[in-house]
């Protein structure tokens, strides 16, 4: 299956079954120990698969119908045989012992961990493992046949034992099985849950359900109480504390001062509804360090550098955002290197860049950026403005039609000023502003020139003004492991981009 509909289908709509902890199925089959690379018998050759599910096949967990790709199934089973998430070893078991390839490190990333999927348990023995990753790479390359599966479980992946009857494929793969109820589980306090209510809440409360904490900065300042007395005695012995905000009504709390996070081990998660907003004013600055993560709340960003992220353990997640610094100024940077940012949703100014990434192997995926204002006057619009190297966006929505005029500045959702960046299952809608000439400044992806070993595909852009924008810029010398002109998709309607790709 796609990037996309891998996670969305398999990691959210399904019950995520985690395959790590139910490997003795396969490693009794193949070894008494833990399979590795030089364990898999080198007797394994995939023949190719057969032209009417080289496209992949689609099952039914639950009711719910999933597709999924050869390629993706390949994964998951060399995933577990190998007992690893290395997306390095997964590519080379995948391309040279399966024969499922070829494939890259980002079709190993953008399904999240491989040794965690959503899938069924095909031969009904009442476990889900690598049995079963075997049976759905085998149903994606030989068909729903049961007599062909079997064979080729046990004949060329070489894992005796395993079977699976006609009933059961049929039941999983062409008609939806009657989904189980899932009961519904009794509710018990997390250890380590704390308390914050902005509105009812006292920073000397006990930060219990009753008696809340009430400032966010209370809960971060080191040196202060609730933080001095309640948690950093909790941190330094390693522990993971949860600080859930509680709020009825839409409410917000600004900081009052320069906030610099002190996490000394263990983290702080703070999670919140999306009516709870945190205002970052004009002139202050939030700067997340060592094991802090935000998520699901409002955050409203005045601020130059309003957000700024300097640790590889610092996140934010699922958080809708609000950018709307001064002209020229930059909402969140981010200076660690490695950080992932998920699931979030952020409205920027024009004139503004949303999130600007100094630091290397940053993740952005599974979110959404969408542009207000129409004018770039002399300053960029960008989404994102990655000026270091390994920078990956995944899976991500980009929304830029607000723009519509411009004074010299370029409106460009991704712009990617340094080498082996991953761009990859994103959509793209490009602005339509071009400067008082009538030239281009509008752009989908910006490939800076002396820039190298890109890879950009299975992306999608579109035009939000007709014969305005281009989809892909690239300056001279820049390089791509991949031809951008294909993989990419281009719809051609009205409104239709003026160029697809220019190099």
């Amino acid at each position: 299956m796609s990037n996309r509909n891998l996670k969305h289908s398999l990691r959210s709509t399904l019950a995520s079954l985690a395959l790590a902890s139910s490997l003795t199925g396969v490693v009794a089959a193949c070894s008494a120990d833990a399979p590795t690379v030089t364990q898999v018998p080198s007797s394994i050759s995939v023949q190719a698969p057969e032209a009417a599910t080289a496209e992949g096949v689609s099952f039914y967990y639950e009711g719910t119908k999933t597709s999924i790709k050869i390629t993706d199934a390949a994964v998951l089973f060399a995933a577990c045989t190998l007992n690893t998430g290395d997306a390095a070893k997964i590519v080379d078991f995948v391309n040279k012992t399966l024969k499922a390839g070829p494939i890259e490190d980002t079709d190993v990333i953008g399904l999240g961990d491989p040794l965690k999927p959503a899938i069924s348990d095909f031969n009904g023995n009442g476990v889900v493992n690598c049995e079963d990753a075997a049976i759905l790479f085998a149903v994606a390359t030989v068909g729903v046949d049961a007599a062909k599966v079997n064979a080729f479980v046990s004949g060329t992946l070489k894992i005796p034992g395993v079977s699976v009857t006609q009933a059961q494929l049929d039941t999983f793969f062409k008609t939806p099985p009657t989904p189980t109820p899932t009961p519904t589980p009794t509710p018990t306090p997390a250890p380590n849950t704390f308390f914050l209510d902005p509105v009812n809440g006292s920073d000397s409360n006990e930060g219990t359900a009753a008696a809340p904490w009430k400032t966010f900065e209370g809960v971060l300042t080191a040196g202060s109480d609730p933080y001095q007395s309640r948690l950093l005695p909790l941190l330094e012995l390693g522990e993971d504390v949860t600080i859930q905000v509680v709020a009825q009504v839409p409410v917000t709390q600004a900081l009052n001062s320069n906030l610099a996070t002190n996490v000394p081990s263990g983290s702080i998660t703070i999670v919140g509804p999306t009516i709870y907003k945190l205002s970052i004013p004009n002139g202050k600055t939030l700067t997340l360090n060592e094991n802090v993560k935000l998520e699901g709340f409002s955050i409203e960003v005045k601020s130059s550098n309003g957000i700024v992220i300097n640790k590889t353990t610092a996140s934010i997640n699922n958080a809708t955002i609000r950018c709307k610094p001064t002209a020229g100024n930059t909402c969140i940077q981010v200076n660690a290197a490695n950080v992932k940012l998920s699931g979030n949703k952020i409205r920027f100014d024009a004139q503004t860049i949303a999130v600007s990434i100094q630091g290397a192997g940053v993740i952005i995926k599974d979110s959404e950026f969408r542009s207000d204002g129409a004018d770039t006057g002399s300053n960029a619009t960008r989404a994102i403005n990655a000026a270091a190297a390994n920078t990956t966006v995944l899976n991500s929505k980009f929304d830029l039609s607000s723009v519509t005029t411009s004074s010299g500045g370029d409106a460009t959702a991704i712009r990617l000023g340094a080498s082996n960046a991953v761009v990859k299952g994103n959509k793209i809608l490009v602005a339509g502003a071009t400067d008082a000439s009538g030239a281009q400044v509008s752009y989908g992806v910006y490939v800076v020139s002396g820039t190298g070993g890109h890879r950009v595909q299975d992306n999608e852009f579109k035009a939000s003004k007709d014969n305005a924008g281009i989809g892909i810029k690239v300056e001279s010398g820049a390089t791509f492991v991949n031809d951008i002109s294909n993989g990419n998709s281009f719809p051609q309607q009205p409104p239709k981009l003026a160029d697809d790709v220019v190099r």
